[in-house]
């Protein structure tokens, strides 16, 4: 009971900072996410460095993140030029690879390979969550709230009738009914947002599915790495839930899909 109490508390904090940051202001937004982009990649590469990263190398790492995330930003927010945002990124891209020829690992390729995969992993869904920003707020917003409708539609369902295993070997507890409950909640969800924004209730019930589709593979990718590593979270950041990559590793695969769907309805 204590736990449920704690797990509760924490996510409730999570949710209120997360809608707090979208609704008060862009810079709010770009540095409450910020933050979350840095944990999250810290967590991301000491998962996948088996023997650890040098601290060089960490910190050239989540730099390049969070310049890929502000530079996104400030394209798609501040009329910054792309050429002008660019040029961070791309130095530290090279700086990272020359680091290479200096630091004397033990595998230079698995170590670049390491860090890529935190930045790919991380830092360019939280680039692509900083563009559905720019085209309205409220739309970034919505987005989580799919995400979080999903969830609890998903758990509520599978504690209650879930008997069929969806991915047993990476995620034992999740069913296909835990699955489709969401999926249905999400869809639900989605298609009254055009109560709100009143566009069609069909493209929003599809970015419903969407939603609920992508959100359950972040969830098995993210369970997939921690089990190929032999951990249950990943970090410990949060009270009840684990790190911080546990708490976003369905937006990293929905920020991404939403995106695509908004440049298939050319709204980009």
């Amino acid at each position: 009971m204590k736990n449920l109490i704690i797990r509760t508390l924490s996510g409730a904090v999570y949710v209120a900072l997360i809608i707090a940051s979208i609704l008060v202001s862009k810079y709010t937004f770009v540095a409450f996410f910020a933050v979350l982009l840095l944990l999250a990649m810290s967590e991301s590469n000491r998962l996948i460095a088996s023997k650890g990263q040098k601290p060089i190398v960490a910190m050239l790492d989540m730099l390049t993140g969070l310049s890929i995330f502000f530079a996104t930003f400030a394209v798609s927010n501040l009329d910054v030029s792309i050429k002008v945002a660019s040029l961070c990124p791309m130095i530290l891209v090279i700086a990272r690879m020359v680091s290479g020829l200096y630091l004397k690992e033990e595998s230079p390729i698995t170590s670049w390979a390491n860090s890529f995969f935190s930045i790919c992993y991380v830092a360019l869904p939280m680039a692509a969550l900083a563009v559905i920003y720019s085209v309205l707020p409220v739309l970034a917003l919505i987005m989580l709230a799919l995400i979080w409708i999903n969830d609890t539609g998903a758990f509520l369902v599978g504690c209650s009738i879930g008997k069929h295993r969806l991915f047993e070997r990476i995620s034992p507890k999740k069913s296909w009914e835990g699955f489709f409950g969401g999926f249905i909640f999400c869809i639900a969800a989605g298609a009254a947002v055009n109560l709100y924004i009143q566009d069609g209730w069909l493209q929003w019930a599809v970015l419903g599915a969407i939603v609920s589709i992508a959100a359950t593979l972040g969830d098995l990718i993210e369970s997939l790495i921690k089990r190929t590593v032999g951990v249950k979270d990943s970090g410990n950041i949060m009270p009840g839930h684990g790190g911080i990559l546990d708490r976003i590793d369905s937006l990293l695969l929905v920020a991404p899909a939403t995106l695509a769907y908004l440049m298939f309805l050319n709204l980009l």
